[in-house]
């Protein structure tokens, strides 16, 4: 059985659940987009 491990902080600024995730090529960034119809770009730590 997978057990998941938390490797960061929880995604914020999203008034609803984040439905899709995507990292940038590097790395470094991950962006979110919520069922609010947001995006969010994170800097990945």
């Amino acid at each position: 059985m997978a057990t998941r491990t938390r490797v960061g902080p929880p995604l914020t600024g999203h008034a609803n659940e984040v439905w899709s995730i995507v990292f940038s090529p590097d790395g470094s960034l991950l962006a979110s987009g919520s069922k609010d119809k947001s995006v969010r770009v994170h800097k990945v730590f």
